[in-house]
């Protein structure tokens, strides 16, 4: 194929039409296949295919060259028209509707959760962050998740170089683009770096990854933005992505997508609310259920024994359990943060090495027993009161077994009760059990309760237990930023995709909450920005 568009014979339009709707979810239509035909072109060029049904084959693999392939097709077949503070009706209901109640409802645990998915060259993100930036001027000590997520890494690359020209502003208010925006050249504008910092990009697929997940940072949600994309998607795949979404919600959640989206019956599991010349939709608060005529019998947990490798969670169902993700957050009042952020194009320096020579690590190590089956059910039918009695009763039964004070813990945080969640880890580490997801429960624990250097040891004591222990060092990383010690931020990266790379991409990562190998890669390489 070397006349680039035009070149796909009418067998190869249907197939990879047909490809990128099964990997992507998106509809090329007749009007766009000189797109489709340019995405081929750029992969072939990639990946020095030498035609269209060589490229083909190799987009069938599922290893790193096929992913490698289809990433540099991507970016020709997506759309990526966006602009600050597109859409005015729908930006008024978030500043003046919106996100002021969320504060007002946050107020005192002074935590927003915001995801942007879809988010393209990151004007939407930003545009949200501004708005909270002025809402919330003058209060101290707010933590702030705007994290935005795309399929397209050219357009990821763009949002976290926070660049932008002339296009992007035709709905920009002067006093806005006088505030946050500096002036790079004739042509482009520079995003003030306190903006910056209040946003976090990862590559996600809204079709094939698996959400909503404490690792991917996409669970817990106060807010999902997802405008002017589910109209690339067939029906039967809107449905599952708005349902996850829903997944993602806290009660009460609100969604917003764009104004071309599909019917209101689609979204039927929310409560739609209108505001002017726009309408959102609200995640219904569950009703809490009627306590049970009887106290659950005591639970008696089996002995301890190795366990095999936990499966992939299924999809679309709510996850029974918070293991929250090291997630990038700053408070709007910083002042000792990093006047920009870099993103580092170099490649990390190799290990030592012995490493190479070592059998790649096993991922699976569990030393605390997992819930009993009946728990298990209770937390996945929304019963956690219930979960919790069986649990305090089998900590009375086995004062000296760990499992159910660490299950307990997790039940605590996926409640966000964060001082009885350290008091069970607490408990649960203290029977002398070595058991490193004990450990790296307790530092994500102390990091939802600010004491960062706490976190940080905590999440050293499980990477020493068991140095395989990935997510304990991918923890780190953050962590290490955080704290302003980059060195150990970088060592602890490299020690992430040293343990990774190698590992089969669909291998599900231990303790992760259904993350697989190829993801928490991705993240990882998006660290990178973080300890440049």
């Amino acid at each position: 194929m070397t006349g680039g568009a035009g070149s796909l014979s009418p067998q190869d339009q249907g197939r990879f039409r047909e490809l990128v709707r099964q990997r992507a979810g998106i509809e090329i239509p007749d009007a766009r296949l000189g797109d489709l035909e340019k995405g081929v072109h750029a992969a072939m060029q990639a990946t020095g295919a030498s035609s269209p049904g060589a490229l083909y084959e190799l987009l069938a693999e599922k290893g790193p060259r096929g992913k490698q392939a289809f990433e540099a097709m991507i970016p020709a077949v997506t759309i990526n028209e966006t602009h600050f503070f597109r859409n005015r009706p729908q930006m008024q209901a978030l500043e003046n509707e919106i996100l002021p109640e969320l504060i007002k409802a946050r107020a005192e645990s002074r935590r927003l959760r915001i995801w942007s998915a879809a988010c393209s060259s990151g004007e939407e993100p930003y545009s949200i962050a501004i708005l909270l930036h002025r809402l919330l001027r003058g209060q101290s000590g707010w933590d702030i998740l705007i994290h935005g997520t795309d399929i397209d890494h050219t357009a990821l690359a763009k949002a976290a170089g926070g660049v932008y020209g002339n296009w992007s502003f035709r709905e920009v208010p002067a006093d806005v683009k006088e505030e946050y925006f500096k002036r790079a050249d004739e042509h482009r504008y520079v995003l003030a770096p306190e903006i910056r910092r209040m946003v976090t990009f990862t590559r996600m697929n809204l079709v094939d990854d698996l959400y909503p997940t404490a690792e991917s940072r996409t669970d817990r949600m106060d807010l999902v933005i997802c405008r002017n994309v589910l109209i690339y998607f067939r029906e039967e795949t809107i449905r599952r992505i708005v349902d996850r979404f829903h997944e993602s919600l806290v009660d009460a959640g609100w969604l917003v997508v764009g104004h071309a989206e599909p019917s209101q019956e689609i979204f039927h599991r929310y409560q739609v609310k209108n505001f002017p010349g726009t309408i959102t939709y609200r995640k219904v608060e569950k009703a809490h259920p009627a306590p049970a005529a009887k106290a659950p019998a005591a639970l008696q947990l089996p002995e301890r024994k190795p366990l095999p490798e936990r499966k992939p969670l299924p999809e679309r169902k709510p996850l029974p359990e918070r293991t929250a993700a090291p997630e990038k957050r700053l408070s709007l009042q910083r002042k000792d943060a990093p006047a920009a952020r870099k993103r580092a194009e170099r490649p990390l320096r190799p290990l030592a090495s012995k490493r190479a020579s070592e059998p790649a690590p096993v991922l699976v190590r569990r030393a605390t027993a997992p819930a009993n089956d009946e728990v298990a059910q209770l937390i996945m039918s929304g019963r956690l009161d219930d979960a919790a009695k069986l649990l305090e009763q089998a900590i009375k039964t086995s004062p000296k077994d760990p499992a159910p004070r660490y299950e307990l813990a997790k039940l605590h945080a996926s409640r966000l009760r964060w001082d009885q969640a350290e008091k069970c880890i607490d408990a649960s580490i203290e029977t002398g059990q070595l058991a490193p997801e004990a450990h790296y429960l307790r530092g994500l624990i102390l990091q939802e309760l600010g004491r960062h250097d706490e976190a940080a040891e905590a999440m050293r004591r499980s990477a020493f237990l068991d140095p395989s222990f990935v997510l304990a060092h991918f923890a780190s990383v953050a962590l290490f930023t955080r704290l302003g010690q980059p060195a150990r931020a970088q060592k602890a990266l490299e020690t992430t995709i040293s343990l990774l790379e190698g590992r089969p991409p669909e291998e599900v990562v231990p303790h992760g909450d259904g993350i697989t190998v190829a993801r928490l890669l991705d993240l990882a390489t998006l660290q990178r920005q973080l300890v440049a």
